[in-house]
Protein backbone atom coordinates (compact mmCIF):
# COMPACT_ATOMS: atom_id res chain seq x y z
CA UNK A 1 0.00 0.00 0.00
CA UNK A 2 2.90 2.49 0.74
CA UNK A 3 4.25 1.45 -2.56
CA UNK A 4 1.13 2.66 -4.34
CA UNK A 5 0.61 5.83 -2.39
CA UNK A 6 4.66 6.21 -3.59
CA UNK A 7 3.97 5.15 -7.42
CA UNK A 8 0.92 7.50 -7.44
CA UNK A 9 3.57 10.75 -6.09
CA UNK A 10 5.93 9.99 -8.12
CA UNK A 11 3.77 10.03 -11.32
CA UNK A 12 1.83 12.71 -10.16
CA UNK A 13 5.30 14.70 -10.21
CA UNK A 14 6.65 13.22 -13.14
CA UNK A 15 3.89 12.94 -15.52
CA UNK A 16 3.40 17.19 -15.59
CA UNK A 17 7.44 17.66 -15.74
CA UNK A 18 7.69 14.93 -18.39
CA UNK A 19 4.84 16.72 -20.38
CA UNK A 20 6.21 20.11 -20.78
CA UNK A 21 9.71 19.20 -21.21
CA UNK A 22 8.21 17.03 -24.74
CA UNK A 23 6.22 20.24 -25.63
CA UNK A 24 8.88 22.50 -25.25
CA UNK A 25 11.30 20.02 -27.28
CA UNK A 26 8.25 19.50 -29.87
CA UNK A 27 8.17 23.04 -30.05
CA UNK A 28 11.97 23.84 -30.57
CA UNK A 29 12.03 20.93 -33.52
CA UNK A 30 9.05 22.81 -34.80
CA UNK A 31 11.30 25.80 -35.31
CA UNK A 32 14.52 23.99 -36.09
CA UNK A 33 12.18 22.17 -38.65
CA UNK A 34 10.96 25.33 -39.84
CA UNK A 35 14.35 26.82 -40.46
CA UNK A 36 15.87 23.70 -42.01
CA UNK A 37 13.24 23.95 -44.64
CA UNK A 38 13.73 27.64 -45.45
CA UNK A 39 17.29 26.94 -45.90
CA UNK A 40 16.52 23.31 -48.26
CA UNK A 41 13.99 26.07 -50.65
CA UNK A 42 17.30 28.42 -50.49
CA UNK A 43 19.36 25.98 -51.25
CA UNK A 44 17.18 24.79 -54.10
CA UNK A 45 16.88 27.76 -55.49
CA UNK A 46 20.23 28.10 -55.96
CA UNK A 47 21.16 24.59 -57.10
CA UNK A 48 18.16 25.39 -59.83
CA UNK A 49 19.65 28.70 -60.93
CA UNK A 50 23.05 27.48 -61.35
CA UNK A 51 20.96 24.84 -63.24
CA UNK A 52 19.89 27.39 -65.49
CA UNK A 53 22.89 29.13 -65.93
CA UNK A 54 24.98 26.09 -66.72
CA UNK A 55 22.15 24.63 -69.75
CA UNK A 56 22.77 28.57 -70.92
CA UNK A 57 26.68 27.98 -71.03
CA UNK A 58 25.98 24.97 -72.44
CA UNK A 59 24.20 26.35 -75.49
CA UNK A 60 27.00 29.03 -75.54
CA UNK A 61 29.56 26.69 -75.42
CA UNK A 62 27.96 24.45 -78.41
CA UNK A 63 27.57 27.16 -80.48
CA UNK A 64 31.32 28.34 -80.11
CA UNK A 65 32.31 24.82 -80.90
CA UNK A 66 30.48 25.22 -84.69
CA UNK A 67 32.02 28.72 -85.30
CA UNK A 68 35.46 27.20 -84.44
CA UNK A 69 34.51 24.23 -86.21
CA UNK A 70 33.48 26.49 -89.35
CA UNK A 71 36.76 28.80 -88.44
CA UNK A 72 39.01 25.17 -89.16
CA UNK A 73 37.77 24.50 -91.80
CA UNK A 74 38.05 27.81 -93.55
CA UNK A 75 41.74 27.69 -92.29
CA UNK A 76 42.15 24.50 -93.74
CA UNK A 77 40.61 25.60 -97.30
CA UNK A 78 43.15 28.59 -97.10
CA UNK A 79 45.66 26.37 -96.70
CA UNK A 80 44.71 24.11 -99.00
CA UNK A 81 44.38 27.19 -101.61
CA UNK A 82 47.52 28.27 -101.03
CA UNK A 83 49.39 25.11 -101.71
CA UNK A 84 47.36 24.04 -104.51
CA UNK A 85 46.54 27.01 -106.58
CA UNK A 86 46.10 25.87 -110.43
CA UNK A 87 47.37 22.56 -109.91
CA UNK A 88 42.93 21.19 -110.24
CA UNK A 89 39.60 22.32 -110.95
CA UNK A 90 36.91 23.05 -108.57
CA UNK A 91 33.95 22.83 -110.15
CA UNK A 92 32.19 25.66 -107.58
CA UNK A 93 30.98 27.60 -110.73
CA UNK A 94 33.22 30.73 -110.07
CA UNK A 95 34.12 33.30 -112.23
CA UNK A 96 37.27 31.62 -114.37
CA UNK A 97 36.70 29.92 -116.90
CA UNK A 98 39.47 28.38 -118.80
CA UNK A 99 38.63 25.84 -122.02
CA UNK A 100 40.57 22.40 -122.21
CA UNK A 101 39.50 20.61 -125.44
CA UNK A 102 36.28 21.96 -125.61
CA UNK A 103 34.80 20.81 -122.12
CA UNK A 104 34.25 23.80 -120.72
CA UNK A 105 35.65 23.96 -116.65
CA UNK A 106 35.19 26.41 -113.69
CA UNK A 107 38.05 27.28 -111.54
CA UNK A 108 37.77 29.42 -108.94
CA UNK A 109 39.21 32.64 -108.74
CA UNK A 110 41.92 33.45 -106.33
Amino acid sequence: MVLTVVATVVFGIWAPLSYRATADGNRDNNVVQSLMMQQVMTANDIASSALRAASAQSTDLASMQSRLGAMGQLALLDFCFAHAVNRFPLFLGSTKRCNSGGIRTDWISL
